[in-house]
């Protein structure tokens, strides 16, 4: 016999952030080509010591136990939980999204508050959001995690495999480009990407005195770089 598919709750909206990182180093990983396996043993060693550490999107495949992992797109969660490993209730209460639609249930993805300004967007003027739990959209997943990343008030925060640049001599991914139809990022896409990088440390200046940048060669220059 069939089984009824589950279905979402009318508003699976978190109304406050159920994790706490004050004072925490934060390590947040996302998936840029920078992002070795050299660098994800560096991270895991960081994150054995106490340093809370965030996936983006793919990233959770070099970082066996992320503290959290966020990806704004229903359908990657979708493609991951039921053919990847994310499936695996040791995740359950780790995965976030700020997705504006509702998410299936035995997901188990916990749907923050999203929000974006499409005259913003186009002229690459977005910037984060200061009231938890709302993260602003931007059209990627890094920006928005490291918008929840601020509100659970981590201090310093560390990025990592933000590269935040696309040239034709490496893919645009360390595992070269998003499988089954799903979007990958184009130069005029990161280009839009740093202007809002600019533009939100700029609006926000106690933010971007948290934020240090670990990443090799990358292409946002807001914030001070650090070795990881």
């Amino acid at each position: 016999m069939a089984t009824a598919a589950i279905q979402p709750k009318p508003d699976d909206r978190v109304k406050a952030l159920p994790w706490d990182w004050t004072g925490r180093t934060a390590i947040i990983c996302a998936s840029g080509p920078s992002f070795t396996e050299e660098q994800a043993e560096k991270v895991i060693a960081h994150q054995a010591n106490g340093t809370m550490v965030c996936t983006v999107n793919d990233a959770y495949r070099r970082i066996p136990d992320p503290d959290l992992m966020y990806a704004c797109d229903m359908r990657w969660w979708q493609f991951h939980c039921t053919r990847g490993t994310l499936g695996d209730p040791k995740h359950d209460g780790k995965k976030v999204s700020g997705h504006p639609s509702q998410i299936p249930n035995h997901l188990g993805v916990i749907r923050v508050p999203g929000r974006g300004n499409g005259m913003r967007e186009r002229r690459g003027q977005q910037a984060w959001w200061r009231k938890p739990p709302t993260v602003v959209w931007a059209g990627s997943s890094g920006f928005q995690a490291l918008n929840l990343v601020l509100h659970l008030a981590a201090d310093p925060i560390i990025l990592v495999g933000f590269d935040c640049k696309v040239d034709d001599k490496e893919q645009p991914h360390f595992f070269g480009k998003h499988p089954g139809g799903f979007s990958n990022p184009t130069a005029g896409s990161m280009n839009a990407l740093r202007m809002h990088f600019n533009n939100a440390a700029e609006e926000w200046p106690e933010a971007r005195e948290r934020i240090r940048n670990a990443t090799p060669g990358s292409a946002i220059t807001c914030f001070d770089t650090v070795e990881l």
